[in-house]
Formats: C-alpha cells, structure tokens, sequence
C-alpha cells in the first residue's frame, strides 16, 4: 500500500541517518570501505521501525574476497582503526586480538558498530528470524525488505525463517521476547 511504501522510505532514511551518526567521526577509509563493501542487517530494522534505540549496527561484507581484505587490515593496523575497536572486557568469555573486540566471528567497535567477518552478506537468508533479514546496501542506497518481513516487524511478531536450519536457540527467544 501507500501507506507501507511511505513507512518503509521513512525506515530506510531513519537507518542511513543513525547509522551515519554512529559513524561520523570514523576515518574517512573505513566509511569509505562499509559503505562500498557492506549491507546493514540484523536487528536494527526492527528497532529503527518502532523508534526504539538500536543496540547495535550488524554489517555483512558483500563477499569473502573483500572480508579477508578488511580483516588482514584490521588485524595489521596500527593505530587509528583500532583506536575505534571496543576493548575486551569480562562480560565476554573471550580472547579477542591484543585485548580488542576482535573474534574470528565479528569486530566489534565501540560505537555498537559490529562488522561481522564469519559470513557474507548471503548469510542473512539464513537468519532465525525473518525480522532480522531485511537489509540496506550502503552502495545503492536501496533498502530490501519483502512483505512478509515487513508484516512481521510492523506486528512484532518472530516469524522463523524456513531457510534457517538450525534449531532456534531459546535464549535468542528470550531475549527477543524480553524486548517486545
């Protein structure tokens, strides 16, 4: 509908404005690097729908090639890049990469920024939650979202993604109830 179309624009301007302020004063190489190589997924649909706070910005790199370049550059710069990186503390059972937010999964900066380095960007069809798997692709500037993800973040209803194989993890469950 009319209506839908409006609130979705409304959604797509909301996450690129957000995410920009959490990234304003990022280098202008790694901007640069997210917003030719990665798409914005996860949660913050959601969030940014219901005008909630987004806890965190979950970027998938568009392909391996690319996620083994930015990784090599994150795990080999000296200064300013991991400046930004959040420092390991005991509320993760982690090791990190010299006491920084560095797993093999993810690099986790200290703007609730998360640029995930297990999977590409195809991952996302394969979320739990069809909710969580809309996407804005940064390089476009377009933001996909199908109807039923759509419905599903508008209801706040978890609707389980036939894609995801796995079994649904009851603490995930919990804690997407907890929120609403």
């Amino acid at each position: 509908t009319e209506n839908q179309i409006h609130e979705i624009l409304v959604l797509r301007k909301h996450l690129h404005l957000s995410f920009s302020m959490a990234v304003q004063s990022w280098p202008a190489a790694l901007t640069g690097f997210i917003e030719s190589k990665c798409i914005l997924t996860g949660g913050a649909s959601a969030s940014a729908y219901h005008y909630e706070k987004i806890n965190d910005f979950d970027l998938y790199i568009k392909d391996d090639i690319q996620m083994r370049t930015f990784e090599n550059r994150i795990l080999n710069s000296p200064g300013s890049w991991k400046d930004l990186i959040e420092d390991v503390n005991e509320k993760y059972d982690i090791q990190g990469h010299d006491g920084k937010m560095i797993t093999t999964n993810a690099v986790t900066f200290k703007n609730r920024v998360q640029i995930i380095l297990k999977a590409n960007a195809d991952h996302r069809k394969t979320f739990d939650f069809i909710h969580t798997m809309p996407y804005y692709d940064f390089a476009d500037k377009k933001y996909f979202i199908s109807e039923q993800q759509y419905m599903a973040i508008k209801d706040k209803k978890m609707v389980k993604n036939p894609n995801h194989t796995l079994s649904l993890s009851k603490k995930r469950i919990e804690k997407l109830t907890a929120k609403g």
